[in-house]
């Protein structure tokens, strides 16, 4: 899990690369017209602060695309899962343990105690 500063460096670190955005754009005010230059606006896209998010989590390997979905409309339907939950040791240790066979595990109990 990506702490706040992390969190902060990757949305700006989006944001230089999309280019500048104006305050209407972000906000969600500039939808679909996205840098015709008659709002003032030089963004070639829009984002809303859910979308940002969405990019930072995917970036930032918080989220991960489960499932594409393409329906008979050509309605498509991405599927991100992600978890708020931050690994403790004991996660990571039986993630190590888990692709191992009970006989190894025992014996290595073993050895450590022996």
């Amino acid at each position: 899990m990506l702490s706040q500063n992390q969190l902060d460096a990757l949305v700006e670190k989006i944001m230089n690369s999309l280019g500048p955005i104006s305050s209407t754009s972000v906000r969600g005010g500039n939808r679909g017209g996205g840098g015709d230059g008659q709002d003032g606006s030089a963004c070639p896209i829009s984002l809303t602060p859910s979308e940002i998010l969405v990019l930072a989590g995917i970036f930032g390997g918080v989220l991960n695309v489960n499932s594409i979905l393409i329906n008979s409309e050509q309605e498509v339907q991405i599927l991100l899962t992600g978890s708020l939950k931050r690994r403790t040791e004991m996660d990571k240790m039986l993630d190590a343990v888990g692709g191992k066979t009970f006989d190894e595990v025992m014996k290595a109990i073993v050895d450590r105690f022996a």
